[in-house]
C-alpha cells in the first residue's frame, strides 16, 4: 500500500516510528524492519510511504518499505 501525507509526530529519541497524517486521519508507521529512520526529519514534512498494514493490539499501522519526501 502506498499513503501521502504529513508527519506529525515521530520517535523522540531513535526516530523509528512517526504518525501520517492525511485526509482520512492518521497513521502510526513503523521503520524499524524496514532498517531506516527519520530522526533528521523535521515534522510537518510531506511525504509518502510505501509499506504493508498489519494490526498491532487494536491499532492498525504500517510497516514502512520505504518512504520518499
Amino acid at each position: 500500500m502506498t499513503v501521502r501525507g504529513v508527519m506529525i509526530e515521530k520517535c523522540p529519541v531513535a526516530g523509528c516510528w512517526f504518525r501520517l497524517r492525511d485526509g482520512s486521519g492518521v497513521i502510526k508507521v513503523d521503520t524499524k524492519s524496514a532498517g531506516f529512520v527519520v530522526v533528521n526529519l523535521p515534522r510537518g514534512i510531506p511525504m509518502t510511504v510505501a509499506g504493508k498494514a498489519v494490526a498491532e493490539g487494536d491499532e492498525v499501522m504500517i510497516e514502512a518499505t520505504g518512504i520518499r519526501y
